[in-house]
């Protein structure tokens, strides 16, 4: 699984997944479109987890501004 994060939401949502005991891998990226800071998460994870990892992500509230 694969999820391009603001930079602003990116601790939140690493601590958020990490007391869910998740395991991922966290990449520095840019956005193209507005040249944004961003992050990128990397999860391997069963099919089964996957709703799991989705819903850890919906709890996690967004401070960046769209």
């Amino acid at each position: 699984m694969i999820a391009f994060v603001h930079r602003d939401d990116a601790e939140p949502l690493a601590d958020a997944l990490r007391a869910a005991g998740h395991r991922f891998t966290e990449l520095p990226s840019v956005g193209g479109f507005l040249g944004a800071n961003n992050a990128t998460f990397v999860l391997g994870v069963e099919d089964t987890a996957e709703a799991e990892i989705v819903a850890v992500y919906a709890r996690n509230p967004q401070k960046a501004e769209a």
